[in-house]
């Protein structure tokens, strides 16, 4: 199809209620997406569907318009389905990244290896599905210190004070416990760096980036990581947002956001967590498909406050350059 330019037009927030935690908003926060799609100008609906039967019935004979799906999977009556493949399945315009990046950047190892074979520099990692002992860690490279997490969340679920080891055998010791939880684990070079978090936005044709630094003041980031604690604390006290000011890592931010979004086929946004290695270099650990919108504080809407300012402005031109970004690729009538 032909990328059109067009202005605002009607979207559709395709709204699973059962699986929007792992979307762009949750149900207490799709008043603050909806104000401020209207604020830019574009017309938006909730649609709040129950199922794929559901989805179907409201697609058919809709009217053409941008579908936004808020969230990576819906019911279909046999277990999940993917919900932007669903909506391509039908022919309807999708806002952010289509079916085939979500699933490659929800599954971690997967997402580490075509970062690796695309020259993005990653941690070194291993996958553990069971049982495992300190030399076959060795063997994959790893030397500690390491941390060890599950290779299938989000949002750090999984990662608390002891995820990161000072010795192989530890490691092994805990991947083994998390396997026996959760499947897949991935134990993973642990960087002496702060975490960097990056947000890129496709404006004017080319990836433009926004670095900041994610920071909790009671856990030093040489020896802790960002753990489900922390994520889960509200921002201005200990956990805060601040500016990347060193030009060598905005300019190393900068040239990785392009070569990240291709090697995971993002669209329009995406946010990818890094930290410097012991040479300074950033190297990518997690890449996140739908970045949440939470106003205020999802992690890239405070990225957005942190760089321009604490204004609801600032968040409805975040949201319009998303839906832009889609409007661009598809020719919506409006």
């Amino acid at each position: 199809m032909t990328p059109s330019p067009r202005a605002p037009c009607p979207v559709v927030l395709v709204h699973p209620p059962a699986h929007c935690h792992l979307g762009w908003a949750g149900e207490a926060d799709l008043p603050a997406l909806v104000r401020a799609l209207a604020l830019r100008g574009w017309t938006p609906t909730v649609w709040r569907v129950a199922d794929a039967a559901d989805l179907a019935r409201r697609l058919a004979g809709a009217p053409p318009a941008l579908f936004w799906p808020n969230g990576y999977v819906i019911d279909d009556g046999h277990g999940a389905r993917s919900l932007p493949a669903l909506l391509a399945e039908a022919g309807r315009p999708l806002v952010g990244s289509g079916a085939a990046a979500l699933a490659l950047m929800l599954d971690k190892p997967r997402c580490q290896r075509a970062l690796a074979a695309a020259g993005v520099p990653v941690p070194v990692h291993a996958v553990v599905e069971g049982p495992v002992d300190a030399e076959a860690l060795r063997a994959a490279g790893l030397r500690p210190p390491v941390i060890v997490k599950p290779a299938d969340l989000c949002g750090s679920v999984g990662i608390d004070g002891d995820a990161v080891c000072a010795d192989l055998g530890a490691a092994a010791a805990r991947a083994g416990r998390l396997a026996a939880d959760f499947g897949r684990v991935m134990v993973e070079g642990f960087l002496p760096g702060a975490d960097l978090t990056v947000a890129a936005l496709w404006r004017d044709g080319r990836w433009q980036t926004t670095a900041t630094w994610y920071r909790v003041a009671d856990r030093p980031p040489d020896r802790c990581p960002l753990d489900r604690r922390s994520r889960l604390l509200p921002w201005g006290g200990v956990k805060r947002m601040a500016p990347v000011v060193d030009r060598g890592l905005l300019a190393q931010a900068a040239a990785l956001a392009p070569r990240v979004c291709r090697a995971v086929g993002a669209r329009g946004v995406t946010r990818f967590d890094t930290r410097p290695d012991a040479e300074g270099r950033l190297r990518v650990f997690d890449v996140n498909g739908m970045p949440a919108l939470a106003w205020p504080d999802g992690v890239l809407v405070q990225q957005m406050l942190t760089a321009r300012g604490h204004d609801f402005e600032v968040f409805a031109d975040l949201v319009d350059d998303i839906a832009r970004a889609a409007a661009r690729r598809w020719p919506v009538g409006g």
